[in-house]
């Protein structure tokens, strides 16, 4: 996958999911991951985040909040994660879109972020970076 199609497999589930905006963080994550046909471990975000933070889940691996905005824009799925909320890391807005939606550009959602889009609150609340490594080369 490129990194346009990562970013409008994002877009098309944010513009395509009824009610996106009263989904919670997980949920909203677990449909971008099943749309782009992403592995993404069970539970909570504590038993996830527990679960990223002792294994190579399924080909996550831990990577820097520098290194997760350089995956993303790579077209190589990206979270931030902690045991409150899960961010996706979106390729940055040099990357076109390529999907039939109008305003497909327009579209957000509050965890879909770029890395620097993150608050500081964000930040600091111990956000941990984590990158889909399987059927990529990723060098650090």
């Amino acid at each position: 996958m490129n990194a346009a199609q990562y970013k409008n497999i994002i877009k098309w589930t944010i513009a395509t999911t009824s009610n996106v905006s009263n989904i919670d963080s997980l949920s909203f994550a677990k449909k971008v991951f099943d749309n782009l046909g992403v592995a993404f471990p069970h539970g909570d975000l504590n038993i996830i985040t527990n679960i990223l933070n002792n294994s190579k889940y399924l080909g996550w691996r831990n990577c820097s909040q520098d290194q997760a905005q350089k995956y993303a824009n790579i077209g190589i799925p990206t979270i931030g994660i902690n045991s409150n909320k899960i961010v996706i890391i979106i390729p940055n807005a040099e990357i076109d879109d390529l999907c039939g939606f109008e305003d497909i550009s327009d579209i957000t959602h509050e965890n879909v972020k770029l890395v620097e889009e993150l608050s500081e609150d964000e930040v600091y609340e111990n956000l941990t970076f984590y990158t889909y490594s399987y059927g990529y080369k990723i060098e650090d």
